[in-house]
């Protein structure tokens, strides 16, 4: 058993963090990091900064289901997200539809 210090356990914990600067309204930046529990990390995020209308959509996407579906809601759904609500669909329909059609999507991918 190996027992780490506090250093070296924040090493390792913040080994793959990123800063990216925004600057736009209230979010100067933003943080991301992962720590691969798994040899092949599955989890992905996606970050979409000054969205017409104003405003940052940021998606966290768990791989339990493998990297693919995980890297396929990283490059659709947040652009679905906007898609509704561009199109004047209401809340509700925001937290569940897009997710609905992009899972569709992707069977029909496969």
């Amino acid at each position: 058993m190996i027992i780490l210090n506090d250093t070296q356990i924040d090493q390792r914990v913040n080994k793959n963090e990123q800063i990216t600067s925004v600057k736009s309204g209230k979010i100067s930046e933003y943080h991301t990091n992962y720590y691969n529990a798994n040899s092949a990390i599955e989890d992905s995020f996606a970050i979409q900064t000054r969205i017409p209308g104003g405003g940052h959509l940021f998606g966290i996407f768990d791989g339990h289901s493998g990297a693919a579906t995980s890297t396929f809601c990283r490059e659709e759904i947040l652009d679905y997200i906007q898609w509704y609500n561009a199109n004047g669909i209401t809340k509700q329909m925001i937290e569940k539809r897009p997710f609905t059609d992009a899972d569709n999507r992707k069977l029909k991918l496969n």
